[in-house]
């Protein structure tokens, strides 16, 4: 009664797993693999997922013997340099290791480089974050604006790095729901807002700073180039 969902940025070197309620035609996974906008979904060879989901996205058939829960595990393991799955949150996500395994396992095949310390396992938990589906996300011009006008990620974007612009668009479309987690955000903003020389210091530092995930994606792949 419950789908494992794992996601790779290969790039940025963050797999973020977690478990859904339902099955392979449920509106909680079509939501969550339209929010990740997949380039390539990996399937067990006997899994049925319905043409409707992704269908841009390249769609690989592997075995089932890559979801196997041992190796699967081991991968995790490995690739997360731990000794333990409460290392990297994910004891209790039975169908998500499973998942997340998977991935490892086809990176592995394909030459993909999983450093551990530059991967980063990102347990994701039911209720932890507001699931906003994609009509209502559309709907609230959160990164896509309707008509040719400005989306809110546009509008209040005013970050100073790449990265920073992608937790930002990330965050829009995530929305807390812990009250602890919010006010800890809010406490954050607060600092830097009440502190104008420390904020304006921060902004000129991070001007000179460049894509760091992907530069070290690159680097661990063997692909950055002297400049």
């Amino acid at each position: 009664g419950r789908v494992g969902l794992a996601a790779l940025d290969a790039a940025g070197g963050e797999l973020i797993v977690t478990e859904l309620a339902g099955g392979l035609d449920s509106a909680a996974l079509r939501d969550e693999l339209e929010r990740l906008e997949g380039a390539e979904i990996l399937l067990d060879e006997k899994a049925q997922l319905p043409k409707r989901l992704l269908p841009a996205a390249t769609r690989t058939r592997v075995s089932a013997a890559l979801f196997d829960s041992g190796r699967a595990e081991e991968r995790l393991l490995a690739a997360g340099g731990t000794a333990s799955l409460r290392g990297l949150g994910l004891e209790d996500m039975r169908a998500g290791i499973r998942a997340a395994g998977a991935v490892v396992g086809y990176c592995e095949r394909s030459r993909l480089v999983l450093h551990p310390g530059l991967l980063r396992v990102v347990p994701r938990q039911s209720g932890e974050l507001m699931r906003l589906d994609p009509p209502t996300r559309r709907a609230l011009e959160l990164v896509q604006p309707l008509g040719g006008g400005v989306s809110l990620a546009q509008l209040v974007d005013r970050t100073r790095t790449p990265m920073g612009a992608r937790l930002l668009r990330r965050r829009l479309q995530e929305p807390l729901t812990e009250p602890e987690e919010i006010e800890r955000r809010l406490d954050s903003v607060a600092a830097l807002v009440t502190d104008r020389r420390r904020r304006e210091d921060l902004r000129r530092g991070l001007g000179a700073v460049r894509d760091l995930e992907r530069l070290i994606g690159r680097a661990a792949q063997g692909l950055a180039t002297p400049r």
